[in-house]
């Protein structure tokens, strides 16, 4: 992929976020939501397995970093985990990605990865190559006699939420404990460097509300839990739909700063050529559904209404800053403004000043 593709990459992405499915590109970095290294029930054991795959002509050099669940984190651009390196057409298998790359975080833990291209670029050569890497993550859980139950989980920047509308997963079966049936998991992951506190809510299948909790977040962290743990009720059969979105999102389409909040492009430099993330409030959620018999796991990716999204951005700018569209077809000038993408393609999430 060339430097000045991004553009149209992205805003195609953006596009697509509002489809219920959505294919992961090929990018230079990644954030896996959750990875896990912890006893289970029965005197099983949870771990996760990654798998990178190399989708360019040249070879790439990664990095990696653990964000441990729970606690407030911090990121300087430092990788716990450097000098990953795949050759073209490559893929990479890591099993049990939290002992083998991160060893000293012990074998009780569970936390989110962010994952990069920190190969060293020609930021004079506006057509260079950027690494085109795919992720795949199974997580999964050790029963014993060579069986396992897992789940894939996406690896996918469009599942990122920085506005007032939520991720929404549909067909949530939370039946409690009982067999047969099903229970069902939320975790959300805070990409900020400031706490967030978000809402969640549970619709039964008739529309009716059947419960809402806030839950704060800590900063560059993440947290996973049953809706039994959340006190939400069980559902029959029937099932219903989740929510969450933050409940005081902090963009701000008219922001022009030239500062990305969050610098995935080394060359950019109001960067100085380091990986970070900033103070937009922003989270990624995920959920799954599990067989209460056989354990197996679901994977449920979330939808964000981007169309309503883009039309709240198109009346802010409207009635608060109208100089700023310039003219430009909104979905390429939404891209811009919110993934910062430029020549050089950094994603910018603009914040809002008290």
């Amino acid at each position: 992929m060339r430097a000045g593709a991004i553009r149209a990459v992205i805003t195609v992405a953006v596009v697509a976020l509002s489809t219920p499915a959505l294919a992961q590109l090929a990018l230079p970095s990644w954030i896996v939501p959750v990875v896990v290294k912890s006893p289970g029930l029965g005197g099983t054991t949870w771990a996760a397995d990654i798998f990178l795959t190399n989708m360019g002509t040249e070879q790439v050099e990664l990095s990696a970093h653990f964000f441990k669940a729970g606690q407030a984190n911090t990121f300087d651009g430092t990788f716990s985990k450097p000098n990953i390196q795949i050759l073209p057409g490559r893929t990479l298998q890591v099993l049990d990605v939290i002992g083998t790359w991160f060893p000293n975080e012990g074998s009780q833990t569970k936390g989110w990865l962010f994952i990069a291209d920190t190969g060293t670029p020609d930021c004079n050569d506006e057509d260079r190559d950027l690494a085109k890497v795919i992720v795949s993550t199974r997580v999964y859980n050790k029963a014993g006699g060579g069986a396992t139950y897992g789940q894939i989980v996406e690896a996918m920047w469009t599942s990122v939420n920085t506005s007032q509308f939520p991720s929404v997963f549909t067909g949530v079966r939370n039946e409690g404990n009982v067999q047969p049936g099903f229970r069902t998991n939320l975790g959300i992951v805070n990409v900020s460097t400031v706490p967030i506190e978000v809402e969640i809510t549970l619709f039964r299948a008739n529309g009716a509300v059947a419960a809402h909790t806030t839950r704060v977040i800590w900063a560059l962290s993440m947290q996973q839990w049953s809706l039994n743990t959340l006190g939400f009720p069980t559902f029959s059969s029937a099932g219903g739909r989740l929510e969450v979105r933050l409940t005081n999102p902090s963009i701000d389409p008219c922001d022009e700063s030239e500062q990305p909040s969050v610098c995935i492009d080394l060359c950019d430099t109001s960067c100085d050529g380091k990986y970070g993330f900033g103070e937009v409030q922003a989270f990624i959620a995920y959920a799954s559904n599990v067989d209460n018999i056989s354990g197996d796991g679901e994977n449920m990716i979330p939808v964000i209404d981007q169309i309503s999204y883009f039309e709240w951005v198109s009346d802010y700018i409207d009635a608060n800053c109208p100089e700023n569209k310039h003219g430009r077809a909104f979905p390429l000038y939404l891209a811009e403004r919110v993934f910062g993408t430029e020549e050089s393609g950094p994603p910018t999430f603009s914040k809002v000043e008290d």
